[in-house]
């Protein structure tokens, strides 16, 4: 069944569900990185515009924690550590004051145990990151957690009973292995891998 089409094509876009509704964030276009977001609204069937990031992106990572949608890092032409976030009930956008330690682009973010974890990714040095860093949003800082056991950008990540799973990408190699981060034990372990490796994909959690 074709659902409603973008108002804007866009691809390396972000893409979050909050509050029932799904947000497509920012991307590109075919010509220009943009800032703008579109919500998907299930009971209407339909795309509305809301309020543009401050911040035009692409390649970002993006996920929703505390009844807000957060926006990390991409690429504006260079590579970015600064967070933008957006309040549905409000219905608008603030850059945040806080910063990631590490620019990163094509990697992804992860809202587990009331925190942010951003993982992975690649710098304007082309360096593609084991690190993973965690923000805690009520104390609005960033600190580094245990790395990756593989550098990883444009992989898949979700959440998983509290843990973290991350898995495929490339860093060099297309890969097909899996990891899953115990956040209490700031601890990672090898999972099996894919059948396949793959990069450029997504991981959807659904109950069957």
């Amino acid at each position: 069944e074709a659902g409603a089409s973008l108002k804007y094509p866009r691809r390396n876009c972000a893409g979050v569900e909050l509050d029932g509704r799904v947000y497509a964030v920012g991307g590109f276009d075919g010509s220009k990185i943009i800032n703008s977001v579109e919500a998907y609204d299930n009971r209407l069937k339909s795309w509305m515009l809301v309020d543009p990031m401050p911040t035009p992106r692409s390649s970002a990572m993006a996920c929703a924690q505390g009844g807000k949608l957060w926006v990390l890092g991409g690429t504006s032409g260079t590579r970015l550590k600064t967070v933008d976030v957006f309040d549905p009930r409000a219905g608008r956008w603030e850059s945040s004051k806080v910063e990631m330690a590490e620019v990163r682009s094509a990697g992804q973010a992860a809202c587990c145990v009331n925190h942010i974890f951003t993982l992975g990714g690649t710098d304007n040095d082309q360096t593609i990151h084991f690190s993973m860093e965690c923000m805690d949003p009520d104390e609005q800082a960033f600190t580094v957690r245990q790395p990756m056991q593989e550098s990883r950008m444009d992989f898949a990540a979700a959440v998983i009973s509290d843990s973290i799973m991350v898995g495929g990408g490339q860093n060099g190699s297309v890969l097909s292995a899996t990891e899953f981060y115990r956040p209490e034990l700031d601890e990672w372990q090898a999972g099996p891998s894919m059948n396949i490796p793959r990069y450029g994909h997504q991981y959807l959690l659904c109950a069957l």
